[in-house]
């Protein structure tokens, strides 16, 4: 087939910009490719009841053969399926990920699935099928078990997922596409503050990629920061690098402007 047609990031579903219904995201575990990029990704949401837990990404693969393929590895969840809404309808094939792995039952007609142990409990997940018209919301999501994709979320439960990768055609072998991966986080230093205390929050930027892979070019921050009256924001304490971090602007209007440089 035609790699990498998307995502343009390869590494895991975060670092490759999917979308998210009812999933949450843990920490990092040993990928396929000895990096430590593959992605804990965990049932979220349990007080909505009986819901639908997967990742997706919705740019339309066009029409023909396409293929969609995952590396997974068990983690208090053994069951994943892939999905895509082709041609309006949401079809999914189940992949148990305990034991030498298997493909679940009732195969969507004209689907064909394949499941592959790549070693360390990982399985390379794949299925190809023809679009007539359009398939979206092409991704993966989690389960207990064969046939079940709607059910009601236990806090913790999930699997590790690395690699995807979206082909025009049949599955062939992975070939990675690893871009910048970057996390951006912030957060406040309270939740209150009485009335002349100060105020302030952390802010971080990290690029998950792994060491050699991914680098980010050219990387930079601007956050526009709250204004009020008596407001005035600075840096404490003096931001030490890589790169620069300065808050330009006047009092009410300011933002923090960071260059981080390659």
């Amino acid at each position: 087939g035609t790699s990498n047609l998307w995502p343009a990031n390869t590494m895991n579903v975060v670092c490759g910009g999917f979308g998210n219904q009812n999933t949450g995201y843990g920490g990092y575990t040993t990928a396929p490719d000895t990096t430590n990029t593959a992605r804990f990704i965990n049932e979220a949401n349990p007080l909505y009841g009986s819901v639908e837990h997967y990742e997706y990404y919705y740019p339309d693969l066009g029409v023909g053969q396409q293929t969609l393929s995952f590396h997974f590895q068990a983690g208090s969840d053994s069951w994943v399926f892939i999905r895509s809404q082709v041609d309006g309808v949401v079809h999914r094939v189940w992949f148990n990920l305990a034991g030498s792995g298997a493909v679940g039952t009732n195969v969507p007609t004209g689907w064909t699935p394949q499941i592959t142990a790549v070693g360390n409990g990982w399985y390379r997940c794949s299925v190809t099928f023809s679009v007539a018209q359009s398939a979206v919301y092409n991704g993966f999501g989690l389960a207990t078990a064969d046939q079940q994709f709607s059910y009601t979320a236990t806090n913790g439960n999930g699997v590790y997922q690395w690699g995807q990768e979206f082909e025009h055609g049949t599955l062939t072998a992975y070939e990675a596409n690893v871009a910048p991966c970057l996390n951006f986080s912030k957060t406040p230093s309270a939740n209150s503050v009485a009335a002349g205390s100060p105020i302030g929050y952390t802010i971080a930027l990290s690029n998950n990629a792994a060491t050699g892979t991914g680098a980010a070019t050219a990387a930079a921050l601007n956050d526009p920061l709250p204004g009020g009256t008596g407001i005035a924001w600075s840096i404490s304490p003096t931001y030490a690098g890589p790169g620069t971090c300065a808050v330009a602007g006047a009092v009410g209007s300011q933002t923090l402007a960071c260059s981080f440089g390659d």
